[in-house]
């Protein structure tokens, strides 16, 4: 039987074996060599070494499961530390948000553990021996990337518990978000102020140094931070209801009168950035803002703001 009908592979020199294996595929026996490398020792394809790397593949694909049932377990910590407060928007949110997460990570171990399956079936087959090569870096490398969202996981769910148990873990976690707000605010108000020409400098996050543009974006920008505001407010309102019902002063004075100025802020910049439009630039850019303006009315608080960026990078 030639090569090119059963390719053989196993316990000869990779450059025969890849020529054999290329002269099958039609594919070039340098790439064929490259894929066989993973199962080279001295020189020579061998069949102990598939053998090796999978009992390996299937240490580092059982390691994603393991991570999943901690990160699980503490998902379930977070819902019954928040289950009196679950009636809140913005706890059923988060808790939500935990949920979802654990079903992603959920599939994608159960399509690590298939994928294995595919390979262990595959791994006797010398005309299948780059595709298996080939297939253990990529599961490799997709178990990690499964391993670290479980990880993630685990400890956002941690970070869940701990601030459904503190009021003043909530009340810094919601100082931390006025910070960000008022962060994009003024990247807004920069880009405003290079516009009506009270800036010589132009704003560090421009895509381009076009002004219509810039417009165009930091016309977005001041909607997503009215989007912005509206969600801090929701988030507000539950954390006071929150503090109420446990009879605890929830420290956010402060945070709320930041919010309030920061919703006349952005409404100040919206009216200057309305004067500074220039016809041509209405006339380039319209549709565009007006897509981004109509993407984010869709969304009410509390926000999924990864759905938010998703929507965006649409247009």
């Amino acid at each position: 039987m030639t090569d090119t009908e059963t390719p053989r592979v196993f316990g000869r020199p990779v450059e025969d074996a890849a020529a054999a294996l290329a002269a099958a595929t039609d594919r070039d026996a340098d790439t064929v060599a490259d894929d066989l490398s993973l199962f080279v020792v001295d020189g020579t394809v061998s069949r102990d070494r598939v053998d090796d790397a999978l009992a390996g593949l299937s240490k580092v694909v059982s390691t994603p499961e393991t991570r999943l049932e901690l990160a699980a377990r503490e998902v379930e910590r977070a819902h019954d530390v928040a289950a009196g407060v679950a009636d809140l928007d913005t706890v059923t949110h988060r808790l939500d948000g935990l949920d979802d997460r654990l079903a992603a990570v959920e599939s994608e171990v159960a399509t690590l553990g298939n994928r294995l399956t595919g390979l262990l079936d595959q791994a006797g087959d010398p005309a299948a021996a780059t595709d298996v090569a080939r297939g253990v870096e990529a599961l490799t490398d997709d178990a990690n990337i499964v391993q670290a969202a479980a990880d993630d996981l685990r400890g956002d769910a941690e970070a869940t518990k701990r601030w459904a148990e503190d009021p003043e873990t909530r009340s810094q976690e919601f100082g931390e978000d006025v910070d960000a707000v008022a962060a994009s605010v003024d990247r807004t108000a920069d880009a405003a102020g290079w516009l009506t020409g009270e800036a010589d400098d132009l704003p560090e996050w421009r895509s381009t140094d076009d002004p219509g543009v810039v417009w165009a974006e930091a016309r977005t920008s001041a909607h997503v931070a009215d989007l912005l505001v509206a969600d801090l407010r929701a988030e507000l309102a539950d954390l006071r209801t929150w503090a109420a019902r446990e009879g605890t002063d929830p420290g956010l004075a402060d945070d709320a009168a930041r919010v309030e100025d920061l919703a006349a802020r952005r409404d100040h910049i919206a009216d200057r950035l309305d004067d500074a439009a220039r016809p041509a630039w209405r006339e380039a850019h319209a549709d565009r803002v007006g897509h981004a303006i109509e993407a984010l009315a869709t969304f009410d608080p509390p926000v999924a703001w990864g759905a938010v960026r998703a929507a965006l990078d649409e247009l």
